[in-house]
C-alpha cells in the first residue's frame, strides 16, 4: 500500500495478487488499472471479482459505469439488472436501467425506458427525473403509436406533468426554474400532441 503514492501500481497488483479471498485486495486491484485509465484491466478485473462475489453492489455499479464509459450500453444494462435483481425497490437501479435503455434507443428500448421510469416514480414519487423521463419517454414514442396507443401515452405524460408541478409548487428551491423551463417545453409539446 506504500507503493500507491509513488505510482508503483505493478507492486500493487502483484501484492494484491496474493490475496485473492480478501474483498478489499480484490477492490484494490479493480482501482489501479482505472486509475491507470486502463478501462478494459479494469472491467476484466471486475468481471473475476463478481464471479466470487455476486452480490457486492458497488462493484456492479462500477462494471456498469466501465461500460458506460465504452459506450456498451447492453453489458451496462445488464450489470444494472443484476442490482435489480439484488434489490428490487431501489428505484435508482430502475431509474438508470431507463436512462440507459433511453440513450440506445428505438422504439423497443424506449418503451421499456418508459416501463422502468414508471416503476421508479412509483416507488419514489418525489423523483423528478424519473418524471421527466416519463414525459420524454412518452413524447418520443408518439411519433410511432397507434391512435389507442398514442392516448394512453399522452395521459400518461399529463400525469407525470401534474406531479412535477405538484413537487415544484411545494419547493422553495431557486434552481427548480431551469427544470421548471424543461417541464413547460415538454408539457407545450404533449399539448401539441393531444390536439392532433
Amino acid at each position: 500500500m506504500r507503493s500507491e503514492p509513488v505510482s508503483k501500481y505493478k507492486e500493487v497488483l502483484e501484492f494484491c495478487g496474493k490475496l485473492v479471498a480478501n474483498i478489499f485486495s480484490r477492490k484494490r486491484k479493480v482501482a489501479t488499472p482505472k486509475v491507470n485509465v486502463r478501462r478494459m484491466n479494469a472491467i476484466r478485473e471486475l468481471n473475476d471479482h463478481l464471479k466470487v462475489f455476486l452480490d457486492d453492489r458497488e462493484a456492479w455499479l462500477d462494471l456498469s459505469h466501465l461500460y458506460l464509459r465504452e459506450r456498451d450500453y447492453p453489458n451496462a444494462a445488464d450489470c444494472i439488472e443484476k442490482l435489480i435483481v439484488i434489490d428490487p425497490l431501489n428505484s435508482l437501479y430502475l431509474r438508470r436501467l431507463a436512462d440507459i435503455r433511453y440513450s440506445e434507443g428505438g422504439v423497443e428500448n424506449v418503451e421499456q425506458a418508459l416501463s422502468y421510469f414508471d416503476q421508479a416514480s412509483k416507488l419514489n414519487t418525489t423523483c423528478v427525473l424519473s418524471l421527466i423521463g416519463i414525459v420524454k419517454s412518452c413524447k418520443d414514442l408518439l411519433f410511432h403509436a397507434t391512435e389507442n396507443r398514442r392516448k394512453e401515452l399522452i395521459l400518461s405524460a399529463k400525469q407525470a406533468i401534474c406531479q412535477l408541478e405538484d413537487i415544484f409548487d411545494a419547493s422553495d428551491c431557486p434552481s427548480d426554474s431551469l427544470i421548471r423551463g424543461v417541464v413547460e417545453e415538454l408539457s407545450y409539446t404533449i399539448q401539441q400532441f393531444s390536439r392532433l
